[in-house]
Protein backbone atom coordinates (compact mmCIF):
# COMPACT_ATOMS: atom_id res chain seq x y z
CA UNK A 1 0.00 0.00 0.00
CA UNK A 2 2.86 2.15 0.74
CA UNK A 3 3.88 1.56 -3.09
CA UNK A 4 0.75 2.67 -4.40
CA UNK A 5 0.40 6.09 -2.45
CA UNK A 6 4.22 6.81 -3.21
CA UNK A 7 3.08 6.36 -6.95
CA UNK A 8 0.28 8.52 -6.74
CA UNK A 9 2.35 11.11 -4.65
CA UNK A 10 4.54 11.03 -7.73
CA UNK A 11 2.04 11.26 -10.29
CA UNK A 12 -0.08 13.90 -8.72
CA UNK A 13 3.63 15.89 -8.72
CA UNK A 14 4.04 15.18 -12.53
CA UNK A 15 0.73 15.86 -13.19
CA UNK A 16 1.66 19.59 -12.47
CA UNK A 17 4.59 19.49 -14.07
CA UNK A 18 2.77 18.33 -17.21
CA UNK A 19 0.73 21.39 -17.67
CA UNK A 20 4.00 22.69 -19.02
CA UNK A 21 3.21 20.97 -22.06
CA UNK A 22 6.47 19.76 -22.51
CA UNK A 23 6.61 16.64 -23.99
CA UNK A 24 9.21 14.79 -20.88
CA UNK A 25 6.80 16.06 -19.02
CA UNK A 26 3.79 14.83 -20.42
CA UNK A 27 5.43 11.21 -21.10
CA UNK A 28 6.53 11.19 -17.45
CA UNK A 29 3.22 11.30 -16.06
CA UNK A 30 1.65 8.76 -18.75
CA UNK A 31 4.13 6.40 -17.68
CA UNK A 32 3.96 7.63 -14.06
CA UNK A 33 0.28 7.23 -14.57
CA UNK A 34 0.60 3.41 -15.98
CA UNK A 35 2.74 2.20 -12.69
CA UNK A 36 -0.04 3.95 -10.20
CA UNK A 37 -2.65 1.80 -12.04
CA UNK A 38 -0.82 -1.62 -12.51
CA UNK A 39 0.39 -1.22 -8.41
CA UNK A 40 -3.17 -0.25 -7.99
CA UNK A 41 -4.92 -3.15 -9.79
CA UNK A 42 -2.28 -5.36 -8.20
CA UNK A 43 -3.13 -4.74 -4.71
CA UNK A 44 -6.85 -4.71 -5.56
CA UNK A 45 -6.32 -8.54 -6.72
CA UNK A 46 -4.10 -9.17 -3.73
CA UNK A 47 -6.98 -7.74 -0.90
CA UNK A 48 -9.44 -9.90 -2.34
CA UNK A 49 -7.80 -12.57 -2.99
CA UNK A 50 -7.43 -12.54 0.38
CA UNK A 51 -10.49 -12.28 1.84
CA UNK A 52 -11.91 -14.91 -0.58
CA UNK A 53 -9.33 -17.27 1.08
CA UNK A 54 -9.68 -16.47 4.41
CA UNK A 55 -12.88 -18.06 3.80
CA UNK A 56 -11.91 -20.81 1.36
CA UNK A 57 -13.33 -23.63 3.95
CA UNK A 58 -16.80 -22.40 4.82
CA UNK A 59 -18.99 -22.47 2.10
CA UNK A 60 -21.76 -19.61 4.09
CA UNK A 61 -18.92 -17.04 4.69
CA UNK A 62 -17.69 -17.20 1.39
CA UNK A 63 -21.01 -16.61 -0.30
CA UNK A 64 -22.02 -13.62 2.46
CA UNK A 65 -18.27 -12.30 1.56
CA UNK A 66 -18.86 -12.35 -2.11
CA UNK A 67 -22.51 -10.76 -1.97
CA UNK A 68 -21.27 -8.38 0.28
CA UNK A 69 -18.56 -7.37 -2.12
CA UNK A 70 -20.74 -7.71 -5.14
CA UNK A 71 -23.19 -5.03 -3.58
CA UNK A 72 -26.26 -8.06 -3.21
CA UNK A 73 -27.81 -7.07 -0.18
CA UNK A 74 -28.51 -3.57 -0.43
CA UNK A 75 -31.55 -1.94 -0.81
CA UNK A 76 -33.25 -1.55 -4.65
CA UNK A 77 -32.42 2.05 -5.88
CA UNK A 78 -36.23 1.99 -7.53
CA UNK A 79 -39.07 3.64 -5.91
CA UNK A 80 -41.75 1.28 -4.47
CA UNK A 81 -43.99 -0.21 -6.91
CA UNK A 82 -46.41 -3.28 -7.38
CA UNK A 83 -45.11 -4.02 -10.50
CA UNK A 84 -42.96 -3.28 -13.59
CA UNK A 85 -45.35 -1.82 -15.82
CA UNK A 86 -46.81 0.54 -12.81
CA UNK A 87 -43.12 1.63 -12.69
CA UNK A 88 -42.30 2.29 -16.29
CA UNK A 89 -45.50 4.52 -16.45
CA UNK A 90 -44.72 6.39 -13.62
CA UNK A 91 -41.52 7.23 -14.77
CA UNK A 92 -43.02 7.98 -18.45
CA UNK A 93 -45.20 10.16 -17.04
CA UNK A 94 -42.87 11.63 -15.34
CA UNK A 95 -40.31 12.41 -18.17
CA UNK A 96 -43.15 13.30 -20.59
CA UNK A 97 -44.59 16.02 -17.96
CA UNK A 98 -40.88 17.16 -17.32
CA UNK A 99 -40.53 17.95 -21.48
CA UNK A 100 -44.28 19.51 -21.86
CA UNK A 101 -43.50 21.94 -19.21
CA UNK A 102 -40.00 22.72 -20.97
CA UNK A 103 -41.66 23.21 -24.28
CA UNK A 104 -44.29 25.39 -23.07
CA UNK A 105 -41.68 27.26 -20.99
CA UNK A 106 -39.64 27.66 -24.36
CA UNK A 107 -42.71 28.86 -26.48
CA UNK A 108 -44.51 31.06 -23.88
CA UNK A 109 -41.24 32.70 -21.90
CA UNK A 110 -44.29 34.15 -18.91
CA UNK A 111 -45.45 30.49 -18.41
CA UNK A 112 -44.48 29.35 -14.65
CA UNK A 113 -45.65 26.04 -13.14
CA UNK A 114 -45.21 24.55 -10.27
CA UNK A 115 -45.76 21.01 -10.19
CA UNK A 116 -45.32 18.68 -7.39
CA UNK A 117 -45.45 14.94 -7.60
CA UNK A 118 -44.65 12.22 -4.95
CA UNK A 119 -43.05 8.91 -5.79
Amino acid sequence: MDDCLAAERKMCQLERKSQSLLSVDVSAYELQCAEYHALLYESQINYYSNIVSEHENDQKALFKVVNKLLHRNGPSPLPRHNSAKELTNTFADFFVEKILILALSKTNPTFIIRVQTCY
